[in-house]
């Protein structure tokens, strides 16, 4: 499976609802408020603004990079994989991107290749 092949979930509950608070944001993309503040953290996510009390505020490319990142793992990556894509995303270099694309689509194709095997393994017990 490519990165191409991977369909990513339309954020429909909150369409047009810009800026969003941490809690929309990580609801809307099925993760943790705990999780949105770990990314941020390590700078893969980032707020748009914040409020006068103190609230981040976050927009549609945050979610966007969200949604992304959420289903790079379910893909089987883990951050460390992810973190060059990102990176690449953010000049907007599309050579760079299709660079990371390439290198990503070989770790999904490497970690499906080792489901295989564990599959073929537990057919054996």
């Amino acid at each position: 499976m490519t990165i191409s092949m991977i369909k990513l979930p339309l954020a429909t509950s909150v369409e047009g609802r810009y800026p969003m608070t941490i809690s929309t944001l990580a609801k809307a993309a099925d993760a943790s408020i705990h999780t949105v503040r770990n990314y941020m953290a390590e700078g893969l996510i980032v707020a748009c603004s914040r409020t006068q009390g103190g609230y981040w505020l976050f927009d549609e490319p945050a979610l966007n990079r969200l949604i992304l990142i959420r289903t790079a793992m379910v893909a089987g990556l883990r951050l460390q994989d992810i973190k060059p894509l990102l990176a690449a995303l953010d000049p907007q270099d599309r050579r760079k991107i299709n660079r990371e694309k390439v290198l990503i689509d070989a770790q999904i194709a490497q970690n499906h290749q080792q489901l295989t095997q564990l599959s073929q393994l537990l057919e054996h017990i």
